[in-house]
């Protein structure tokens, strides 16, 4: 029965129109921030295997990066192309104002989740 739910799954999404897409991709986002800033620390299973109960930093910063990012792309034209919303970034802020902030927040976002994924790899592990 699993198998069937997972076919039917993918059924449906390989019929999702692009709009759509943008959004389902922006709601994981929301979803990722979530865990990554309360309940990756708060689960059961962390507190079982030892995870501190406070949140750290970096993964609160991929966290804020991952909520910036789906709300960026929650921001943007969706029935805009690529070459529109680019064409729309060179003319004058008033014109295409959700654009520009929507593209301010994605790569805010972006910027955000990688520093955070980076200082997150080179922190050292904790002496257990």
């Amino acid at each position: 029965m699993p198998l069937l739910g997972a076919v039917s799954c993918i059924f449906l999404m390989y019929y999702l129109p692009p709009t759509s897409w943008w959004r389902f991709v922006a709601w994981l986002l929301l979803g990722l921030a979530v865990y990554l800033s309360y309940s990756y620390s708060k689960s059961e299973i962390g507190k079982k295997i030892g995870r501190s109960p406070i949140t750290a930093p970096w993964l609160m910063l991929m966290a804020l990066g991952s909520f910036l990012l789906a709300i960026g792309l929650l921001t943007i034209p969706h029935d805009a192309g690529l070459k529109d919303m680019i064409s729309q970034l060179g003319g004058r802020f008033g014109e295409a104002r959700q654009t520009f902030v929507g593209t301010i927040l994605i790569v805010t976002g972006v910027a955000c989740a990688a520093i955070g994924a980076v200082i997150g790899l080179l922190r050292k592990p904790a002496a257990t």
